[in-house]
């Protein structure tokens, strides 16, 4: 991942490395417009052979481009620099003194300036700390640049943005191309910004600036190409998890088939689409996918039977989708009932227009209190498969609404094992695993106190009580049960 930095994060690292006596800012702004250049020479093979005009801001952006024209002019290139005032002071003042010492052409703008299509406009008016509306003959400026018709290539990023969140200040200059300093700046990638920076370049100034933690990041392909899980030799379906999809409805058919064939496209294996059930048809197109039709025959939107049918697939999943084209859903608690499962989830679209309506459905973080709302949302990775999802009632504050919860909760899941077995088997393999609870070598019986009856009210007893002397003598776990009086399990 690239970090993103903002305008006043990047000023502290330049007075880190300028007041620390690493490089001085003159320096600094030499290396910036050295390596834009080189930049530029990139984009354009045939800068040379062009006539080249740089406005000039003045500030150290418009120091740039006074760095940049004292280079082209002394390699040759036909090139003048546009001025947008005639004084300019600190860094960028040193910049000015050497370019006129150079002999370098510099007028003043004037409204009316007209350029070649063959030209090159390099933009140096205002860097990424701009942060007001512009006024004067700014907008003036940025309109001609702009009408031009000209390769028009921003230095760090284009006049008029804001370089902390994409805004516009009255008006921006259009580029083609965008030469950013050392890292990124959140301006070049959020709109509106981003769709006037065009091809974003990062060129390095310096090796020395630190890199500090920032709380915004982009994705690069190689990121993504790591999370996705190199697939094996032997992997089927059943091995690389299950997927839920819900999606689609009458006239976004196309919306459900798009999200499950980039799940199957990514790796996913079983993969489920639950759609209402006059667009099962569409899945023709889609062999390999799951399919479930929802509702009632004649059913092209989500209705609240399609909504029952789809909570009763939520269980077993590894992940979830919800939301691309379902629509309209008449019972939005399908998607609070999706979060409150904790199983990894996506939505989109439709989804997220039910959590803006309904903003108690978001899931929250840490210890933010439930508006007296208890929800059944387990740790990502910690939920119990065999939990049936339900909708959490209305309860009472304080600990006695909570230990009614708890007691719902235990006792669905006891019902579902004694219903399917699941917890006998599960505790042999619990038993069977246990340090004092290994089974007999020739009877197989396994020790009643490394057993946990799951049943509303049961309390767990191990082999924790048993003492040493009894497991000594047996080779490990006491086989007498101290429910039994004493009595042996076998």
């Amino acid at each position: 991942m690239i970090g993103l930095y903002t305008p006043e994060q990047m000023r502290e690292m330049d007075s880190f490395l300028i007041d620390g006596g690493t490089i001085s800012g003159y320096a600094l702004m030499n290396n910036a417009a050295s390596a834009a250049l080189d930049a530029i020479i990139r984009l354009i093979p045939d800068l040379y052979e062009r006539p080249v005009v740089i406005f000039c801001g003045k500030g150290n952006n418009g120091g740039d481009g006074l760095c940049i024209l004292r280079m082209l002019h002394v390699s040759g290139c036909d090139v003048k620099a546009l001025l947008m005032t005639d004084s300019f002071s600190g860094d960028a003042g040193m910049a000015f003194d050497d370019a006129v010492r150079s002999g370098c052409s510099m007028t003043r703008f004037a409204p009316g300036e007209r350029f070649g299509e063959n030209a090159v406009i390099i933009d140096a008016l205002f860097g990424t700390g701009l942060n007001r509306e512009l006024h004067g003959t700014f907008p003036e400026a940025i309109e001609a640049i702009n009408l031009s018709g000209a390769r028009i290539v921003s230095v760090d990023i284009p006049s008029g943005i804001n370089g902390e969140n994409g805004q516009i200040m009255g008006c921006a200059v259009r580029a083609h191309a965008t030469v950013t300093f050392q890292y990124l700046k959140p301006g070049l990638l959020l709109f509106p910004g981003r769709s006037y920076a065009g091809r974003v370049i990062t060129v390095s100034i310096d090796d020395r600036y630190p890199k500090p933690e920032t709380a915004m990041y982009t994705l690069e392909a190689g990121d993504i190409r790591s999370w996705i899980p190199e697939q094996q030799a032997d992997d089927y379906k059943g091995k690389n998890g299950k997927a839920l999809i819900l999606a689609g409805s009458r006239n976004y058919a196309g919306a459900a088939l798009m999200c499950t064939a980039s799940a199957l496209r990514t790796g996913a294996g079983l993969t489920y689409c639950a759609v209402p059930h006059d667009l099962k048809t569409q899945f023709s197109a889609l062999p390999e996918a799951i399919s479930v039709p929802l509702g009632l025959e004649g059913e092209d939107s989500w209705t609240a039977e399609c909504c029952r049918g789809a909570r009763e697939l939520l269980l077993g999943k590894d992940v979830i989708c919800a939301g691309p084209g379902m629509g309209r859903i008449e019972d939005p608690g399908l998607i609070a009932d999706v979060l409150k499962t904790g199983i990894p989830c996506v939505l989109d679209a439709d989804a997220l227009n039910c959590v803006a309506a309904n903003r108690d459905y978001a899931p929250r973080r840490g210890n933010e209190p439930a508006d007296g709302r208890e929800h059944l949302r387990y740790p990502v990775g910690s939920r119990p498969r065999s939990t049936r999802v339900f909708k959490a009632p209305e309860l009472r504050d304080g600990p006695e609404g909570r230990d009614l919860l708890h007691q719902q909760r235990f006792a669905m899941r006891a019902e579902h094992d004694r219903k399917s077995g699941a917890g006998q088997r599960r505790e042999r393999r619990r038993a069977e695993r246990h340090h004092y609870g290994a089974p007999c070598p020739e009877t197989r019986a396994i020790p009643r106190c490394c057993r946990r009856i799951l049943s509303a009210g049961s309390v767990r007893r191990d082999c924790a009580g048993a003492s040493e002397s009894a497991r000594n003598d047996r080779g490990g776990c006491d086989l007498r049960d101290p429910r039994d009086g004493g009595k042996t399990s076998e």
